[in-house]
């Protein structure tokens, strides 16, 4: 990150799946430092570690693995010293030095909502036309392989279950729709919809999840 030739950077883990148009957080940016989402498991041992100082739950481990900063002094010197208490502490895990460093620093952070970083998949099945759509997948299942090969869609990576479900979501997103100057699809009438309207879902499901 540090080497980064941008003014404005976006980094993601090798274990992303960016599932919308994410550049808005670059606007965020003219506001903010940086940008990143608090860690989804915040009760498991590696989310509640403790580098030098303990911290209440009311400041919780950032995820390291969406980040979107501005390359300005202050924000140099927080990655490189990052970079020094992981290598120096020969860490396993980045995130508990993270979380102490942004404490510490100046820097003006924008905390992004999960769906930014949407590591809790089983989630995704529960939630309704009233839940915003994912903008990125953070998984450990984007890293195996299919008879050998890398899956290249949501659909073989988290199964057509997951895969439906996240679709229905962005086609009622509200945000996402106006972007794209459409109206948002009404999920709860889903069943009611004619065999046009299910074929323009269907379209929009191959435009995001087939290679």
């Amino acid at each position: 990150m540090i080497a980064s030739p941008f003014e404005r950077t976006l980094y993601l883990d090798a274990d992303v799946f960016v599932m919308t148009d994410v550049t808005e957080l670059f606007s965020l940016l003219d506001r903010f430092d940086i940008a990143l989402a608090h860690d989804q498991e915040r009760n498991s041992a590696h989310s509640a570690a403790i580098w030098r100082r303990p911290f209440g739950a009311c400041f919780p481990q950032f995820n390291s693995g969406v980040i979107a900063f501005r390359k300005t002094a202050a924000v140099t010197t927080l990655l490189n010293a990052w970079r020094e208490a992981v290598r120096d502490n020969d860490m396993k895990r980045d995130q508990s030095a993270l979380r102490e460093l942004l404490w510490h620093s100046d820097l003006r952070i924008a905390t992004l909502p999960p769906e930014y970083n949407m590591m809790d998949l089983s989630s995704v099945l529960r939630l309704d036309g009233a839940s915003i759509a994912p903008r990125i997948i953070h998984h450990y299942q984007i890293h195996r392989t299919v008879k050998g090969a890398v899956p290249g869609t949501i659909r073989e990576m988290l199964g057509p279950a997951a895969a439906e479900a996240i679709g229905r979501m962005i086609a009622a997103d509200r945000y996402i729709a106006r972007a794209e100057s459409r109206q948002p699809w009404r999920l709860a009438r889903w069943r009611k919809r004619s065999l046009q309207a299910r074929m323009a879902f269907f379209k929009l499901m191959c435009r995001l999840f087939v290679k």
